[in-house]
């Protein structure tokens, strides 16, 4: 029996492989001529993919292109965490998902097909398909011909084998975004650190951005941006220089879009521990766009951090005096009050009014506990503090609830609390602390 696989990227040579596995000989043709490995972006490969190549012998290969990725964390355009997404249990040998440039796997698995022996051909377009008694004719665009058993379809979005099976199957369309990618060099862009192991994609509301930090501490980033669809003759005709003057044009055109920049370029700050350069970013976004209340809030979060307590406070009284019925903010001046002053009868006062407005929220409820740990009703306390840890497993409310159950002398509860949070959360500054402060 003889197979014809149709296109060389990826699956078409692990599949020839697999072929050969089974004693069934194969022929991989591919319309481009050979690359050097460095055309096009980065993917990463899943473990079960990994798996896949692992069955035909060809996991090193793969071990020895890519770097780990072991999971997937999704932001706003402010910078706040949406979510993150793990990718999958690791190999038996402890492989996690691999991310790496596409075309150096291509590469490498059509010249390891050709070291077994299987005849890869590039530069050999399809056209056309015909069965031919029990088999299949494959016709080249240079006009020469290829007979098999099997027709494989190996070849894309756009793929020949498809349309002749299936003349009547979609074809791809253009869905308004185009992917540009690049690396930017270790250094280059001092003061920001991205989280190892892990692509960090921010979304907006037309377009995302996706950031790989690599072992050697590049970056690896690609950008989907919305504009015309690119023909192979601008493709062709635009110099890389180009390209890179429009990706540096993009920006925020409306008022509400320059705001969520500043939240951005704050929050990368702020997760690279740089408080003192996000203080500045948001300083800088409220003299250009006052009384904005995400700004303020903002402001005197980070304000609070570098121990500004009389300003943070004195800007979330704006917020309040903006926004006079917002739970969020009601608790966020009467947190700040109760846990950064001795005024915690006042700062209880706020946070009971934004309960009233938000019963069930659990950060609120949170707040509610920890005022009452401050004025010595601990029984109170814990009743808050269980009801949010039971709404939000969260490390901070549980640093709060193991306080208050150490200070009632139920230190073995205490530990348990912290315990079950550290397990998940090992780096949660507020909890370490409480655990170092009372439980050394």
């Amino acid at each position: 029996m003889r197979a014809i696989v149709v296109g060389a990227g990826i699956a078409g040579p692990v599949t020839a492989m697999a072929l050969q596995r089974a004693g069934i000989e194969s022929l991989v043709v591919e319309a481009h001529p050979p690359s050097d490995g460095e055309v096009g972006s980065y993917f990463t490969v899943s473990p079960n993919g990994l798996q896949a190549l692992e069955v035909v012998g060809a996991l090193s290969i793969a071990q020895g292109i890519g770097f780990p990725t072991r999971r997937n964390v999704m932001r706003n355009s402010a910078g706040h965490e949406l979510g993150t997404l793990p990718l999958g249990a690791p190999l038996a040998d402890g492989t996690p998902a691999l991310t790496m440039k596409r075309s150096r796997l291509a590469m490498a698995l059509a010249d390891e097909a050709v070291r077994r022996g299987i005849r890869v051909d590039f530069g050999r377009r399809l056209g056309s398909i015909e069965s031919e008694g029990g088999g299949v004719v494959a016709r080249f665009e240079e006009g020469s011909t290829e007979r098999g058993d099997l027709l494989i379809g190996a070849d894309g979005v756009h793929s020949v084998v498809r349309r002749t099976i299936d003349p009547s199957a979609p074809g791809g369309r253009y869905v308004g975004l185009t992917n540009f990618g690049g690396i930017t060099v270790a250094g280059l862009v001092p003061g920001i650190e991205l989280e190892p192991e892990s692509w960090q994609f921010t979304f907006g509301r037309r377009a995302f951005f996706g950031a790989h930090r690599t072992p050697g501490g590049d970056v690896v980033w690609f950008v989907n941006a919305p504009r015309a669809e690119i023909g192979r003759e601008e493709r062709a005709t635009t110099s890389a220089e180009t390209w890179q003057r429009w990706l540096a044009g993009l920006s925020a055109v409306t008022k509400e879009q320059r705001i969520q920049v500043r939240q951005a370029e704050a929050q990368v700050l702020r997760d690279a521990g740089d408080d003192a350069g996000a203080y500045h970013v948001l300083t800088k976004g409220l003299e250009d766009h006052p009384d904005t209340p995400d700004l303020i809030y903002d402001l005197a979060m980070v304000a609070e951090k570098l121990d500004k307590v009389d300003e943070a406070e004195a800007r979330l009284k704006r917020l309040v005096e903006l926004k006079p019925d917002d739970a969020q903010a009601l608790n966020a001046l009467g947190y700040t009050i109760v846990d950064r002053t001795p005024r915690a009868d006042e700062g209880l006062a706020l946070i009971e009014r934004a309960h009233q407005l938000s019963p069930k929220d659990p950060f609120i409820l949170d707040s509610l506990g920890w005022a009452f740990y401050r004025l010595g009703r601990l029984d109170e306390a814990e009743r808050y503090l269980r009801a949010a840890l039971q709404g939000r497993p969260d490390a901070e409310i549980a640093a709060h609830l193991g306080e208050v159950l150490w200070r009632k002398g139920e230190r073995d509860q205490a530990r348990a609390i912290w315990k079950a949070q550290l397990d998940s959360n090992p780096d949660n500054a507020v909890l370490k602390e409480t655990v170092r402060r009372l439980a050394p």
